[in-house]
């Protein structure tokens, strides 16, 4: 597992180099105020080597497990929506004909809200302490988002497989009536 980066050639002591996304560098030479990007492309092992020396790396695969359950299970409601039409086999679900809107509200939070946001934790972390070369500020606090995050998830779950209330089909976000997917996307938030 290896990672290409472009390294800036010739960068002389007043050059000012950044990292930007996944390795690469971008110099500004002090001389010319001009920006560029450097010359040789050499491989590097860093991805394995800077997650173990920041300490993050549960913590990153922790929030990519997360966005790709989410996207498990939106699949899984994707198929509970065909399946609510199905005819014998709606009255198995337990909102019979209704259980269409549960399964969409389901899919639809699961495979646009919480997947986006799981994802975009997981880059924040990968960037924060990969690409800048940083631990996380507090491990114990961000530990504490994932398993806020995470019960969130399962409360949406469950809300939504059993369909312990009714749809509110809204533009921005669909929300089901029930306290306990409410509490669902508040642990989510809190853990975001």
């Amino acid at each position: 597992a290896s990672i290409t980066i472009i390294r800036p050639h010739a960068c002389a002591i007043n050059d000012l180099c950044h990292v930007v996304g996944f390795g690469f560098r971008v110099c500004m030479c002090a001389s010319t105020a001009a920006y560029r990007i450097g010359g040789i492309i050499e491989p590097m092992n860093v991805d394995v080597v800077s997650l173990k020396r920041t300490g993050a790396e549960k913590i990153i695969y922790g929030w990519l497990l997360l966005s790709t359950l989410s996207l498990v299970f939106a699949g899984i409601f994707a198929f509970l929506v065909a399946l609510a039409r199905t005819p014998g086999v709606e009255e198995l679900l337990p909102l019979g004909k209704d259980h269409i809107y549960v399964a969409l509200v389901g899919h639809v939070v699961l495979a646009v809200v919480i997947w986006f946001l799981a994802f975009e934790g997981f880059l924040w972390t990968y960037t924060s302490s990969v690409s800048l070369e940083r631990g996380v500020a507090s491990r114990t606090l961000a530990l504490a988002s994932l398993v806020l995050a995470y019960t969130g998830m399962t409360f949406v779950v469950i809300s939504a497989v059993f369909g312990l209330g009714p749809a509110e089909l809204a533009n921005y976000v669909p929300v089901l009536q029930t306290p306990v997917f409410y509490a669902g996307l508040a642990l989510f938030t809190a853990g975001i």
